[in-house]
């Protein structure tokens, strides 16, 4: 959180666990401790072969890539491996809280899908839209899916704005197949009116 508030530029280190590793997002993986999550993004040369929950600490410049707040380190020797712990567990958030504030986070969404798109989908579980997008380089492609299911996602949420001052963009970005799961309806509360979402 701390680097996330930071100026462009800043020269920072930064300890977490890993939440994404490579190759999943190219040339990016995301790392996360207790007070958020950031993009890591490799300039030259290739990842050590890198996994989920693993301790790392990396040294680099703060950039921002559309709206996208990303620590740009070097080569890989800007990278040290502290140890293997378990993988963090995503946080449940509402899908219309897939935005600014949980920006570089693994999360889990659990909505209606609304829209299809040929490599995404939009979510929704009355508290606003979230596109879950499936990018090229995790090697594998969105499911067969149809309007009206729910489905459950787990990702971490990223940006890529379309103009300043990026405000767009926002969306949840699956790391592996079984990320993204049908799940049953939401209970219909009586009483209240309200969806309880089922745990998927």
């Amino acid at each position: 959180a701390q680097a996330r508030a930071l100026s462009e530029g800043t020269e920072v280190i930064v300890e977490g666990q890993v939440t994404a590793p490579p190759p999943y997002f190219g040339r990016s993986i995301y790392v996360q401790d207790g007070t958020g999550g950031l993009n890591v993004y490799l300039v030259h040369g290739e990842w050590p072969d890198l996994s989920e929950g693993e301790q790392v600490r990396v040294v680099g410049r703060l950039d921002d890539v559309r709206g996208e707040r990303q620590l740009r380190i070097a080569n890989a020797t800007f990278l040290t491996r502290l140890g293997t712990a378990e993988p963090l567990r995503p946080q449940r958030v509402r899908s219309g809280q897939v935005g600014e504030t949980m920006e570089g986070m693994l999360v889990m969404i659990f909505g209606q899908v609304i829209e299809l798109q040929p490599d995404a989908m939009i979510l929704d579980d009355g508290s606003g839209p979230a596109r879950v997008y499936v990018r090229e380089s995790t090697g594998w492609n969105r499911p067969r899916l149809h309007r009206g299911e729910w489905w459950a996602a787990v990702g971490i949420v990223s940006q890529y704005g379309t103009q300043r001052p990026y405000t767009d963009g926002y969306r949840l970005l699956p790391r592996y197949a079984r990320d993204l799961s049908l799940a049953p309806p939401p209970l219909l509360l009586p009483e209240t009116g309200a969806f309880l979402p089922l745990e998927p």
